[in-house]
């Protein structure tokens, strides 16, 4: 039986990809790289590091650490200004995570994105308190799709991977949950259902799925 859940944060928790994608995109035209979104979707799910670099080598750029420490900084203070105006939360969320309150469930988020973006969004939408464990691409070494981030959630929540059900929106997140062992239900929030076909269940949002209908999943 499920006894944790883990939640992905952009594009599960609140609707962010889009936000993302166009404060990449302004640090990307600045060197004369046309990020499209396209593109972007094969990152969905990573961190901005493994993001950058990403787009840099392909476009044939070097850069040292240092410098994709100043583009992730420039990125981010984009994004969060962006963020501010335009962020929106999933549908059913926030009844979604006090049903699993109520039912003593134990609940996680783990996310690719960095801690001050996931600070950022907890803080305006007062939801810090739903969550035992809070881990961001800050914490781990390896992003998605490896499985680090989901077992180490696992481990901080005191649950073994197969008492674990995650939340996610993109395939290298789905593929993240697998390798650690634990069920996955996708969201439809990003991107198409054909490429969440591994996931073992699929959904719209969180306003009509049933807490007890997917403890058993």
């Amino acid at each position: 039986m499920i006894k944790g859940m883990i939640f992905d944060h952009d594009g599960v928790i609140a609707h962010t990809t889009e936000l993302h994608y166009k404060a990449f995109r302004e640090v990307f035209l600045e060197k004369n790289i046309n990020l499209t979104r396209q593109e972007y979707s094969l990152y969905n799910g990573r961190t901005a590091f493994d993001t950058i670099t990403g787009v840099l080598e392909k476009n044939k750029i070097l850069a040292d650490s240092d410098k994709i420490d100043e583009l992730m900084d420039k990125k981010d203070k984009i994004y969060l200004n962006i963020a501010d105006k335009n962020i929106q939360l999933v549908k059913g969320i926030k009844n979604f995570l006090h049903g699993l309150r109520r039912k003593k469930i134990k609940i996680g988020l783990a996310s690719s994105s960095r801690s001050k973006n996931i600070k950022f969004s907890l803080e305006k939408f007062e939801m810090k308190k739903y969550f035992d464990v809070i881990l961001t691409g800050s914490d781990i070494l390896k992003g998605k799709p490896d499985p680090e981030l989901f077992l180490k959630a696992a481990e901080k929540l005191h649950l073994t991977p197969k008492e674990c059900l995650v939340f996610e929106d993109a395939a290298h997140g789905i593929e993240a949950a697998k390798k650690a062992g634990m069920r996955c239900i996708a969201l439809l929030t990003t991107a198409k259902k054909e490429e969440l076909s591994k996931a073992d269940l699929i959904i719209k949002d969180f306003k009509k799925i049933k807490i007890d209908h997917i403890l058993n999943l």
